[in-house]
């Protein structure tokens, strides 16, 4: 779906029109297909790669992109997902990326603590 769980954001993400302007507790939208919660909407998540405005575009990677191997000049910051309280239904969709410099910090701002599987280490 265009939401991380779906097609419609009401059940699966806060953002500008039903968050009252702030953040909520995580878990109190629906799951996605994994029993994730909060993928879209209420924050925007930091991810690992730096930002890469070719993503997406004829001349740059269409999935599962790493982004430079650092900072460039141009674009010296690292990937956010997910959008926030704060923004409209389109930021919200899984598809919408943006960036932030690493000193960044805000209140639509967080990060989501992940693991790679013991079976996998």
């Amino acid at each position: 779906g265009r939401f991380s769980g779906g097609d419609e954001p009401g059940p699966l993400a806060w953002y500008d029109e039903n968050s009252q302007g702030q953040a909520h507790p995580v878990g109190t939208k629906a799951p996605n297909a994994w029993g994730f919660r909060d993928m879209s909407g209420n924050v925007w998540e930091w991810v690992w790669d730096w930002y890469d405005p070719a993503y997406g575009k004829p001349s740059g990677a269409t999935s599962d992109p790493t982004g430079p191997a650092g900072p460039t000049s141009a674009d010296p910051g690292r990937v956010i997902r997910g959008g926030s309280f704060r923004n409209p239904a389109q930021a919200v969709r899984v598809a919408h990326r943006n960036w932030k410099s690493p000193q960044s910090v805000g209140v639509g701002l967080g990060f989501r603590v992940a693991r790679s599987s013991p079976s996998s280490l």
